[in-house]
């Protein structure tokens, strides 16, 4: 789907709804994933999650995947690695101009650009973490972003 021929691609229409979908937490050593629901086109606004590393060491590196049909769409990528007992809070956004880390009594918080794209129903967002540990979690995943409604 071309996101140039959605109705004011970009805001809410009267078509359009926001939605908030909590994800499922995997179990821990694994990604996380959501599928974009069948009749809408998503654009997805900002991705909210936590990623507490185990006690292992290992050179990891967070991605959040968008795919299509199997191709990869585009990604946003963390430019830091996590190290070993880390607990992070990741958010992804989009308008965020320059990514930046905080760290507040010991919690990360990453806010990430999200780069700009619209999904047919059935895309896939996904989590890829190189080097994940058998002990490391995903948790507290909320995908928010604008559904429009394709023909049935």
């Amino acid at each position: 789907m071309n996101p140039l021929l959605l109705p004011s691609a970009g805001a809410p229409t009267p078509q359009s709804r926001i939605i908030l979908a909590q994800v499922s937490t995997p179990s821990a050593g694994l990604d996380w994933s959501y599928t974009v629901p069948n009749h809408y086109a998503l654009e997805v606004t900002n991705i909210h999650a936590r990623f507490l590393a185990s006690a292992t060491v290992a050179t990891r590196s967070l991605r959040i995947l968008f795919t299509s049909a199997g191709n990869n769409v585009t990604q946003a990528v963390q430019t830091s690695q996590p190290t070993a007992s880390q607990d992070l809070r990741q958010f992804y956004g989009q308008g965020v101009g320059v990514s930046s880390t905080i760290t507040i009594a010991g919690i990360v918080y990453n806010v990430l650009a999200l780069p700009r794209c619209v999904l047919q129903s059935g895309a896939n967002i996904q989590s890829l973490t190189d080097s994940i540990q058998v002990g490391d979690q995903w948790s507290s995943i909320v995908v928010q972003g604008i559904a429009y409604p394709l023909g049935s």
